[in-house]
């Protein structure tokens, strides 16, 4: 089994997780298979719902794209304060989807309205040999397909390398982040972000927010494929620019969190655009933040970003461990306009061991004025662990490590399995308030 994202009610009255399982709703006392009712109803439903198009004929897609697992909407209820709510198991296990498996992209995600009455959930699936996401609402008091508030295949253009829900209780909707390795302007080796407000009616107001190269075409005027590049050439790229040229391109947004009535913050990283014209190992990567509004229809400023460019621990676009690079971003909001924003630096690709990263908070408003910074020691997160803002206006996150914070871990890279934790550690940040 393994575990997508989390959600709960305000007062934890509702915590629902997604579990992936290769085990049938037959197999599962006590479930309900939404999934199988709904086709049975919604014929049209099923496009990355199930993947039967892989099992049609023999030889139609790789074996890494029928492995065709479920995934299980597992909800627990209970008072807040009361017995815990996991110790009876979920009182209820429902079956949503049959076609998780494909390469190791994209994200699970779901999200409870303010009501309780909704689920919105978006996931990464496989369908037909294809590598992309689907979106789909719930009505929770009897698990039934929800129609008009689900947008259906594709959050975006291209393959669905990530994916993310964040709800706006204020506003009563839902904004939507969506990464993928294409773009709309069909651009070659172009990866792009995309903003969307949610409920809507099919891909009518995504915004693509940024594409940003995927990789070096720069001897390739006419951005014909890389695989048509020489030798020769790849070494020329490599030696100029200190980076292969299969290597892609870093940044984008990485996270979007709610503004109530302001509407949306996006934040990430990107290389920084006054040095596009320095070889890709000189440029500096920055955190940067883009305003959003309420809703994505005709969003004409959703490119505005702004760049903190006086935060500490710049980094340099070479993933070396030690001269860069910059990633991991996170934020939430704290009071007013301020928001806390999370980074690490000294990110190494992987190709190997590597050094504990260096974590840092900052303390910004939407304007991009910096208020406070800090270096954070004994605590992290990863690149898809996103922060949660208590009631309290403090922000947590849970992590663990081996050695130290960010570095090797498990059987991510060499080590192997031994080097797993068997300890959860969660880190609270509390804004001090002010004495002056």
């Amino acid at each position: 089994m393994e575990m997508g994202e989390v959600t709960a009610s305000t007062n934890c009255a509702v915590v629902a997780v997604l579990c992936r399982s290769r085990m049938t709703p037959n197999e599962v006392d006590g479930s309900r298979d939404f999934l199988s009712d709904t086709i049975e109803r919604y014929p049209g439903a099923d496009f990355g719902w199930t993947n039967s198009y892989c099992h049609d004929e023999e030889g139609r897609c790789p074996p890494y794209d029928m492995r065709d697992d479920s995934l299980y909407v597992l909800e627990y209820t209970g008072a807040s304060g009361g017995v815990s709510r996991t110790n009876n198991g979920p009182r209820e296990k429902v079956r949503i989807n049959a076609a998780i498996g494909g390469w190791y992209i994209g994200n699970w995600g779901i999200s409870l309205d303010k009501n309780k009455d909704i689920y919105l959930i978006d996931i990464k699936t496989t369908a037909g040999g294809h590598e992309g996401s689907t979106n789909l609402a719930i009505n929770r008091e009897d698990w039934t397909y929800n129609q008009g508030m689900s947008n259906g295949w594709a959050c975006g253009t291209g393959h669905t390398e990530a994916n993310q829900l964040t709800y706006n209780r204020e506003l009563g909707h839902w904004a939507r982040l969506c990464w993928t390795d294409w773009n709309d302007n069909e651009e070659a080796w172009t990866w792009s972000h995309y903003f969307q407000t949610l409920p809507a009616d099919g891909d009518s107001n995504r915004e693509q927010l940024l594409s940003l190269p995927g990789r070096e075409t720069s001897l390739n005027p006419d951005q014909t494929a890389l695989a048509d590049l020489t030798p020769d050439q790849r070494t020329e790229i490599a030696l100029r620019d200190g980076i292969d040229p299969w290597t892609k391109g870093p940044g984008g947004v990485a996270s979007i969190i709610s503004l109530g009535n302001d509407g949306f913050l996006g934040v990430g990283y990107q290389p920084d655009p006054n040095h596009n014209n320095l070889p890709r190992s000189q440029r500096q990567m920055t955190v940067s933040m883009v305003k959003l509004p309420a809703t994505s229809s005709g969003c004409d400023r959703c490119r505005t970003f702004t760049h903190l460019r006086e935060l500490p621990g710049r980094s340099l676009w070479t993933y070396d461990g030690f001269s860069g690079s910059l990633g991991y971003v996170n934020a939430q909001p704290l009071t007013g306009n301020e928001v806390l924003l999370g980074y690490a630096t000294k990110i190494k690709k992987k190709d190997g061991d590597w050094p504990a990263l260096e974590y840092r908070a900052a303390k910004v408003n939407t304007d991009g004025e910096i208020l406070a910074t800090k270096r954070l020691r004994g605590t992290g997160w990863g690149e898809e662990d996103m922060w949660v803002r208590l009631a309290n206006g403090c922000i947590v996150f849970p992590f663990v490590w081996d050695s130290a914070p960010g570095a090797l871990y498990g059987n991510n890279g060499a080590g192997g399995t031994e080097r797993f934790s068997d300890k959860l550690r969660v880190t609270v940040l509390c804004d001090a308030p002010r004495t002056d």
